[in-house]
């Protein structure tokens, strides 16, 4: 055998990390079709239960430092996106970035129940239509949480599932149906809650369709994470992007 030379050169790329549900069969897919080429995104899964309810929420608090501990050590992340929706509203997100911080000090940390809310402010929205496809009892932990954080939740339409594979084979049409359905009077956007729901091929659709903006988890996951690792977007990146939230300034 000959040793042969080499050099390494320096990455200087913008480095997110994804936490991915063991059950989730879609951010993933939905995200690589808008991160831009020069961003690195580094996936480690969380064990999720294929049932959704508070109990089996609650449960992934105890797994998450695992997780967190299977990303790369030697490469420093500038964003660490806890992608559960649910998981973050029950854990609480404050009790979320806790953890990773106790791991990645100083961390950006997100989520997508935190990233709606800075979201809709940033639309400068208070009321607010909610699509779920979650169960009661989850649904209505979620609502709390956004009427605990001053937006007032007018209308709630759910698929009332409570089976992970179920919610990814949803069909993207009958989503937008029912954000057709939760657009009231009263309303003045739409959140579409769940990362293992497919939205991206019709959030452009149903924003022209009910005049408002509409948001999913993974859309505004996706925006809260590369806007606090400081993405420079061209117009190129930001054309792939879905939504109304991408024609603002990250940073």
């Amino acid at each position: 055998m000959t040793g042969f030379p080499f050099e390494v050169e320096k990455n200087i790329s913008k480095k997110l990390g994804l936490v991915v549900l063991k059950a989730d069969e879609t951010i993933e897919n939905e995200l690589r079709k808008i991160i831009p080429y020069h961003c690195d995104v580094y996936h480690s899964r969380i064990p999720s239960a294929p049932e959704v309810t508070p109990k089996t929420l609650r449960k992934m608090m105890e797994d998450l430092p695992n997780s967190i501990e299977l990303f790369p050590s030697e490469v420093s992340l500038d964003v660490i996106g806890y992608a559960c929706t649910s998981g973050a509203t029950i854990i609480g997100p404050d009790k979320v970035k806790d953890i990773i911080n106790n791991q990645y000090k100083d961390m950006e940390v997100t989520d997508p129940i935190s990233s709606v809310c800075e979201a809709l402010k940033v639309l400068e929205v208070k009321k607010v239509g909610f699509v779920s496809p979650y169960v009661e009892s989850v649904s209505t932990e979620m609502r709390r949480f956004l009427i605990g954080h001053g937006f007032d939740v007018n209308s709630l339409i759910s698929f009332e599932q409570s089976s992970e594979s179920v919610v990814a084979s949803i069909r993207e049409s009958d989503t937008l149906k029912a954000v057709a359905e939760a657009a009231t009077h009263d309303v003045e956007a739409i959140f579409v809650s769940c990362t293992n729901l497919k939205t991206f091929s019709i959030l452009d659709h149903a924003e022209a369709l009910i005049g408002k903006p509409v948001l999913s988890s993974n859309q505004v996951l996706a925006w809260s994470m590369l806007r606090k690792a400081q993405v420079c977007m061209s117009k190129a990146d930001l054309s792939k992007c879905p939504g109304r939230i991408f024609e603002r300034k990250y940073f």
